[in-house]
C-alpha cells in the first residue's frame, strides 16, 4: 500500500522545522546521534557552510562515525576540494572496505587521477566483503578488463546523490549509523504535530 505523502514534506519550512527540532536536541545534549541528520536537513536548505560545521562538531563528539565522514567527503567532493574527499574517504575505506559509498566516490577520484591500480584494490576489497553483489564484480571487472571509466550511480543500488532529499535517499551517507529510530520517530510526530496546529489556527482564521 502506498502511503500518502503530506504535502508540506519536502517543503522549505519542514527543513526549517527539522533544524530547529536537531538544534534543540542537541543542545540539550551534544552526544545525541542527531549531527548528520542535522547536516541532511541544512543541506535541503542550500546551507552547505553550515551542514559542515554540524558534521564536524559531530566529528568531535563522535570521531568513528562513518557517516558524518562519508558526508563530509561528499560535499568536499562537490565543493572541488579533492584532496580533502580523498584524504577521508581513504581513511574510511581503511576502516571499512565494506562500505560501498566510500569505495564507489573514492573510485572517482582514484579515476581522475588515472590511479587504476588503487582504485582496483579497494574495489576488490569491496568485492571481499560482498561477494554476491553485482556492483561490487561490475567494478572489479571494470579495473581488470581496462575500462577506465567512472562508476556509474545507477549501479550503486543506493546512488549518492550530490546532496540529500530526505532520510531515506540519504542512505549512503547514513549506511550502518547508529542513530536510534526512537529519536527520529519523536521528532517527526513533534514536528507533524506542529504543522497540524498551525494549519489548524490557519483555517481558523
Amino acid at each position: 500500500m502506498k502511503v500518502k505523502q503530506e504535502p508540506w514534506v519536502g517543503a522549505p519550512r519542514y527543513w526549517h522545522k527539522l533544524v530547529e527540532i536537531y538544534s534543540d536536541k542537541l543542545k540539550a545534549n551534544p552526544r545525541a546521534h542527531l549531527y548528520v541528520p542535522l547536516a541532511d536537513a541544512l543541506l535541503n536548505l542550500g546551507r552547505i557552510n553550515d551542514a559542515i560545521f554540524a558534521l564536524e562538531d559531530g566529528l568531535n563528539v563522535f570521531p568513528n562515525s562513518r557517516a558524518a565522514r562519508i558526508m563530509l567527503a561528499r560535499i568536499s567532493y562537490d565543493k572541488g576540494r579533492y584532496k580533502i574527499a580523498k584524504k577521508i574517504l581513504e581513511e574510511v575505506v581503511a576502516s571499512w572496505p565494506d562500505s560501498t559509498a566510500a569505495v564507489t566516490l573514492l573510485c572517482r577520484i582514484y579515476d581522475n587521477e588515472m590511479n587504476k591500480d588503487s582504485a582496483l584494490k579497494i574495489s576488490l576489497g569491496l568485492l571481499d566483503h560482498m561477494p554476491d553483489s553485482n556492483f561490487a564484480k561490475s567494478l572489479v571487472t571494470r579495473y581488470t578488463d581496462g575500462d577506465r571509466s567512472a562508476p556509474r550511480e545507477n549501479e550503486t543500488g543506493p546512488a549518492p546523490a550530490p546532496y540529500a532529499t530526505g532520510m531515506q535517499e540519504a542512505a549512503p551517507y547514513y549506511e550502518h549509523e547508529e542513530i536510534p529510530i526512537f529519536e527520529k520517530v519523536k521528532a517527526m510526530a513533534r514536528l507533524e504535530t506542529l504543522l497540524y496546529r498551525i494549519n489548524q489556527l490557519k483555517s481558523r482564521n
